[in-house]
């Protein structure tokens, strides 16, 4: 008898965790789903096609939402297609979507620290690594997938004043309070900021990386997420801003205009 009950315990026991298992299973699943959407929700909104990006981006309706956004950033082929905001402080954003609402995924943000940012020498991106593959989770590809640099060699990164190629030249996993999280260049000379580039270059853990020239005339972006390699390990993406030339802006404006006008069409 007793063990007949014991037994009875047991199972229910179990059945019990399998259910609490699969409950939070079911609401972290909802909570991934709930942000894609919004998303997903804000390109529509900002006439962002990630299938046939060409850097035209409705900036007045965006801060119409919130003009705390300074930057849409953009990878072919991968999760990665996101307003870009900067806030009073680096918590704020952490958590919340650009509407404020409450979001573990937060939104990729700009460090509040960077004066002015993409016109300075060093702007600090940060994005959650987010176990569904979203915000900057795909960073960690370039450090885990041999081949993932070959096919993922820029991205894009348009502001409302300009379009930019942000062409990756080094790439590694650092402790979260490491040198490279240094945002402020302005007092420093040549020689410093030479000696900072080689340092980062010479730490370049990307495997096929191509040889980028990269000088203290650049301008140059820091994209971090969260590593789970060591303690408070991060993975840092870096590279260079290249300005579209006035030929690939003038083709992105017919690519542009063909898909407004499809677009035309369908809602007509």
């Amino acid at each position: 008898m007793v063990r007949k009950i014991a037994y009875r315990v047991i199972i229910f026991c179990l059945i019990g965790i399998i259910c609490i298992s699969a409950y939070n299973l079911i609401q972290t699943y909802l909570k991934y789903q709930k942000a894609r959407s919004e998303y997903n929700k804000i390109s529509e909104i900002a006439l962002v096609d990630p299938t046939q990006f060409t850097g035209e981006i409705d900036w007045d309706a965006l801060h119409e939402i919130n003009p705390d956004i300074v930057a849409w950033i953009y990878l072919k082929d991968s999760n990665i297609n996101y307003p870009v905001v900067k806030g009073p402080d680096n918590d704020y954003y952490l958590h919340r979507t650009i509407r404020g609402e409450y979001d573990f995924a937060g939104t990729p943000f700009v460090d509040y620290r960077c004066e002015d940012e993409f016109e300075e020498f060093n702007t600090l991106i940060y994005g959650h690594h987010m176990q569904d593959g979203s915000m900057f989770n795909n960073l960690s590809k370039y450090l885990r997938e041999e081949d993932f640099y070959k096919t993922h060699q820029q991205f894009e990164l348009i502001t409302p004043e300009e379009k930019y190629h942000l062409i990756v030249f080094t790439g590694f996993y650092t402790k979260a309070d490491g040198y490279i999280y240094n945002y402020d260049f302005s007092n420093e000379d040549d020689d410093y900021i030479s000696e900072h580039l080689d340092k980062i270059i010479s730490s370049n853990q990307i495997s096929n990386m191509k040889d980028i020239e990269v000088t203290t005339l650049d301008r140059i972006v820091t994209l971090s997420t969260c590593a789970y390699v060591y303690e408070d390990a991060r993975c840092v993406i870096i590279g260079k801003l290249n300005t579209w030339s006035d030929e690939e802006k003038g083709e992105a404006l017919k690519v542009q205009a063909k898909i407004d006008k499809m677009n035309k069409k369908k809602n007509n």
